[in-house]
């Protein structure tokens, strides 16, 4: 099921404009982020690797570059990010995270208060936001 779910992706990513995407991340550039900021969840992992970053549906993920201001300004806001991974952010500015022990995907509202969960996993979150659209 995991590698139908990559050729989709792979799929959905080559077909955005260009300006809507990102090229994908080195390995190199990949372990240096993770030396400076911790591990990257599998499968974001995978997609920064082989994807790059870009629009998914109405949301934006970001790039390996990206994920390092994401990461920086994430801290300065909120503090250490134990439990959870920021990877973009939803057209109204909030964060879009993975929460590390379970995969699961959320935002957390900045106007309202609280965290929503989107998504089972980034895999899920991916085709589902390309699927409203």
């Amino acid at each position: 099921m995991i590698s139908e779910h990559k050729t989709k992706i792979v799929g959905i990513h080559v077909k955005l404009p260009s300006d809507c995407r990102s090229d994908p991340a080195s390995l190199d550039s990949i372990n240096a982020f993770e030396k400076e900021y911790g591990t990257i969840p599998e499968q974001y992992r995978w997609y920064l690797h082989e994807c790059g970053g870009g629009v998914v549906g109405s949301e934006w993920v970001d790039d390996i570059e990206n994920l390092k201001k994401s990461h920086r300004k994430f801290r300065e806001e909120e503090g250490d990010m134990i439990y959870s991974f920021i990877f973009g952010w939803d057209g109204g500015g909030n964060p879009l995270l993975i929460d590390r022990e379970s995969g699961r995907v959320f935002t957390r509202d900045h106007d309202f208060g609280g965290t929503h969960a989107i998504a089972e996993s980034f895999m899920s979150f991916y085709l589902n936001q390309n699927e409203k659209h």
